[in-house]
C-alpha cells in the first residue's frame, strides 16, 4: 500500500516537475519576443512590481502624459495584451485584446500605434529616452 502511494507521490512530482520546465520555456520565450520588441520601440520591459512578476512597458509622451502596455498570460497558449493612457474618470482610455504567443509581436505593435494615436490626438508627441 505504502508502495503505491510513494509511486503516486512520484508521478505527480514528475508531472510538477514537467509543467515548470514547460512554463519556464513558455515564459522566457514571450520573455524573448517582449525584449526584442522592446528594442525596435526604444521602450523599457519592467518585469517585477510590488514583488509580483509582470511584463509592462511605459510610454511617456512630451507632455508627461504616461501610457502603459502591459501583458497577462491567461493559459498556456493564450495571452491578453492591455493599454491604458493611466487617467482617470473620464479620461480614461483603455484597450485589451487576446492573442496566442505566436502572434505576440503584431498585437504588441497593434497597441503600440494605439497609443501613438492617442498621443497625436492629444496634440502631443511620444519622447524618446
Amino acid at each position: 500500500m505504502l508502495e503505491a502511494i510513494a509511486d503516486t507521490l512520484g508521478l505527480i512530482a514528475d508531472f510538477m516537475i514537467s509543467s515548470e520546465v514547460v512554463k519556464k520555456r513558455r515564459i522566457s520565450k514571450i520573455d524573448a519576443i517582449l525584449s526584442s520588441w522592446a528594442k525596435r520601440t526604444n521602450t523599457s520591459i519592467q518585469t517585477n512590481y510590488k514583488d509580483e512578476n509582470v511584463r509592462s512597458f511605459s510610454l511617456v509622451d512630451d507632455a508627461g502624459n504616461s501610457y502603459q502596455i502591459w501583458v497577462n498570460i491567461l493559459s498556456r497558449k493564450r495571452l491578453e495584451i492591455n493599454i491604458s493612457n493611466n487617467k482617470t474618470g473620464n479620461e480614461k482610455k483603455y484597450w485589451r485584446k487576446k492573442t496566442s504567443i505566436s502572434r505576440l509581436n503584431e498585437v504588441l505593435y497593434l497597441a503600440y500605434a494605439k497609443i501613438e494615436k492617442w498621443i497625436e490626438q492629444s496634440g502631443n508627441r511620444r519622447t524618446q529616452f
